[in-house]
């Protein structure tokens, strides 16, 4: 006879408390960024500041230099992933959630782009690109000036 275990059941108060503690929201955690970025599995990025808002509100001695730099050597990177907006994650886990999201959303929102590109030699601005965030980090702007 196959013996069956019960597990006692989180109240709502405990689930949430359970939740905002996985989410680093209780208490200033001793974590570095890169740490925390890999704990929270990337953190909302559409604009650039979030992420630095949030390491701040979550992270004992946090400043936004720690994750500058991480962003600099890769180690971090802000790219569409999760439900098709931009989030900031370990390099590792951005690998690795790219398989998951390129498929659908991605090329998706790439095709609309890509009517815009009609003519464009696209391994010709991909090189130029890649040069361009190659040489030093630049923001969108600066590098929709450059590639015009």
């Amino acid at each position: 006879m196959a013996s069956t275990t019960t597990y006692p059941v989180l109240g709502p108060r405990a689930l949430n408390r359970a939740t905002l503690d996985r989410q680093l929201l209780l208490r200033r955690a001793p974590l570095t960024a890169e740490q925390a970025v890999g704990h929270l599995v990337g953190l909302q990025a559409q604009n650039t500041k979030p992420p630095y808002y949030a390491l701040a509100a979550r992270l004992d001695g946090f400043r936004p230099a720690d994750l500058s730099g991480l962003m600099e050597s890769r180690t971090v990177a802000r790219i569409v992933t999760l439900r098709s907006t931009v989030h900031t994650h370990t390099a590792r886990d951005a690998v690795a959630l790219r398989g998951f999201v390129q498929a659908g959303a991605i090329d998706r929102e790439l095709a609309q782009f890509r009517k815009g590109l009609a003519g464009v030699d696209l391994d010709r601005l991909a090189a130029r690109s890649r040069a361009l965030v190659e040489e030093r980090p630049r923001t969108p702007k600066e590098l929709r000036e450059e590639l015009l």
